[in-house]
């Protein structure tokens, strides 16, 4: 409510379509740097969220470092995981990625220079609509 020239004026509440709609302007998050053996990758994540599902697009570069800790590795299934929290730190939803289904970007010389993962989960607008942080996590 609001008062105006003495009266009481009652505002709405925005509808379901300006909420959607705010949500459905793509985030990007700042960078994490993820200490990888001798080399510090770097993860960049853009979000956005529509019609019942959050898109993400999670690159990684340093891709050299990526493919010498992936030759060494000894872990069953290495992946990132994209853990969206809400202010108090709560996690409100988990992403797995797994590195076997990222795509690679190579340069003009044929070399990977980077990882890609785009894809989508199922998420309710209320729960989207509670993160304000992401923390990525790794199993290398």
């Amino acid at each position: 409510m609001l008062l105006e020239g003495g009266a009481m004026t009652v505002v709405q509440e925005p509808t379901g379509n300006l909420i959607d709609s705010a949500l459905g302007i793509r985030r990007s998050w700042p960078k994490q740097n993820i200490p990888a053996g001798d080399s510090t990758l770097v993860a960049s994540l853009q979000t956005v969220w529509r019609s019942g599902n959050v898109y993400y697009q999670l690159t990684v570069t340093s891709a050299k470092g990526l493919q010498s800790v992936l030759r060494r590795s000894t872990t069953f299934g290495p992946q990132f995981t994209l853990n969206l929290e809400d202010k108090d730190s709560f996690r409100m939803l988990s992403i797995d990625v797994p590195i076997s289904g990222m795509s690679r970007n190579v340069d003009a010389k044929g070399e990977v220079v980077a990882y890609e993962a785009n894809g989508s989960v199922q998420s309710a607008r209320e729960v989207y609509g509670s993160v304000s942080r992401v923390r990525i996590s790794w199993r290398l």
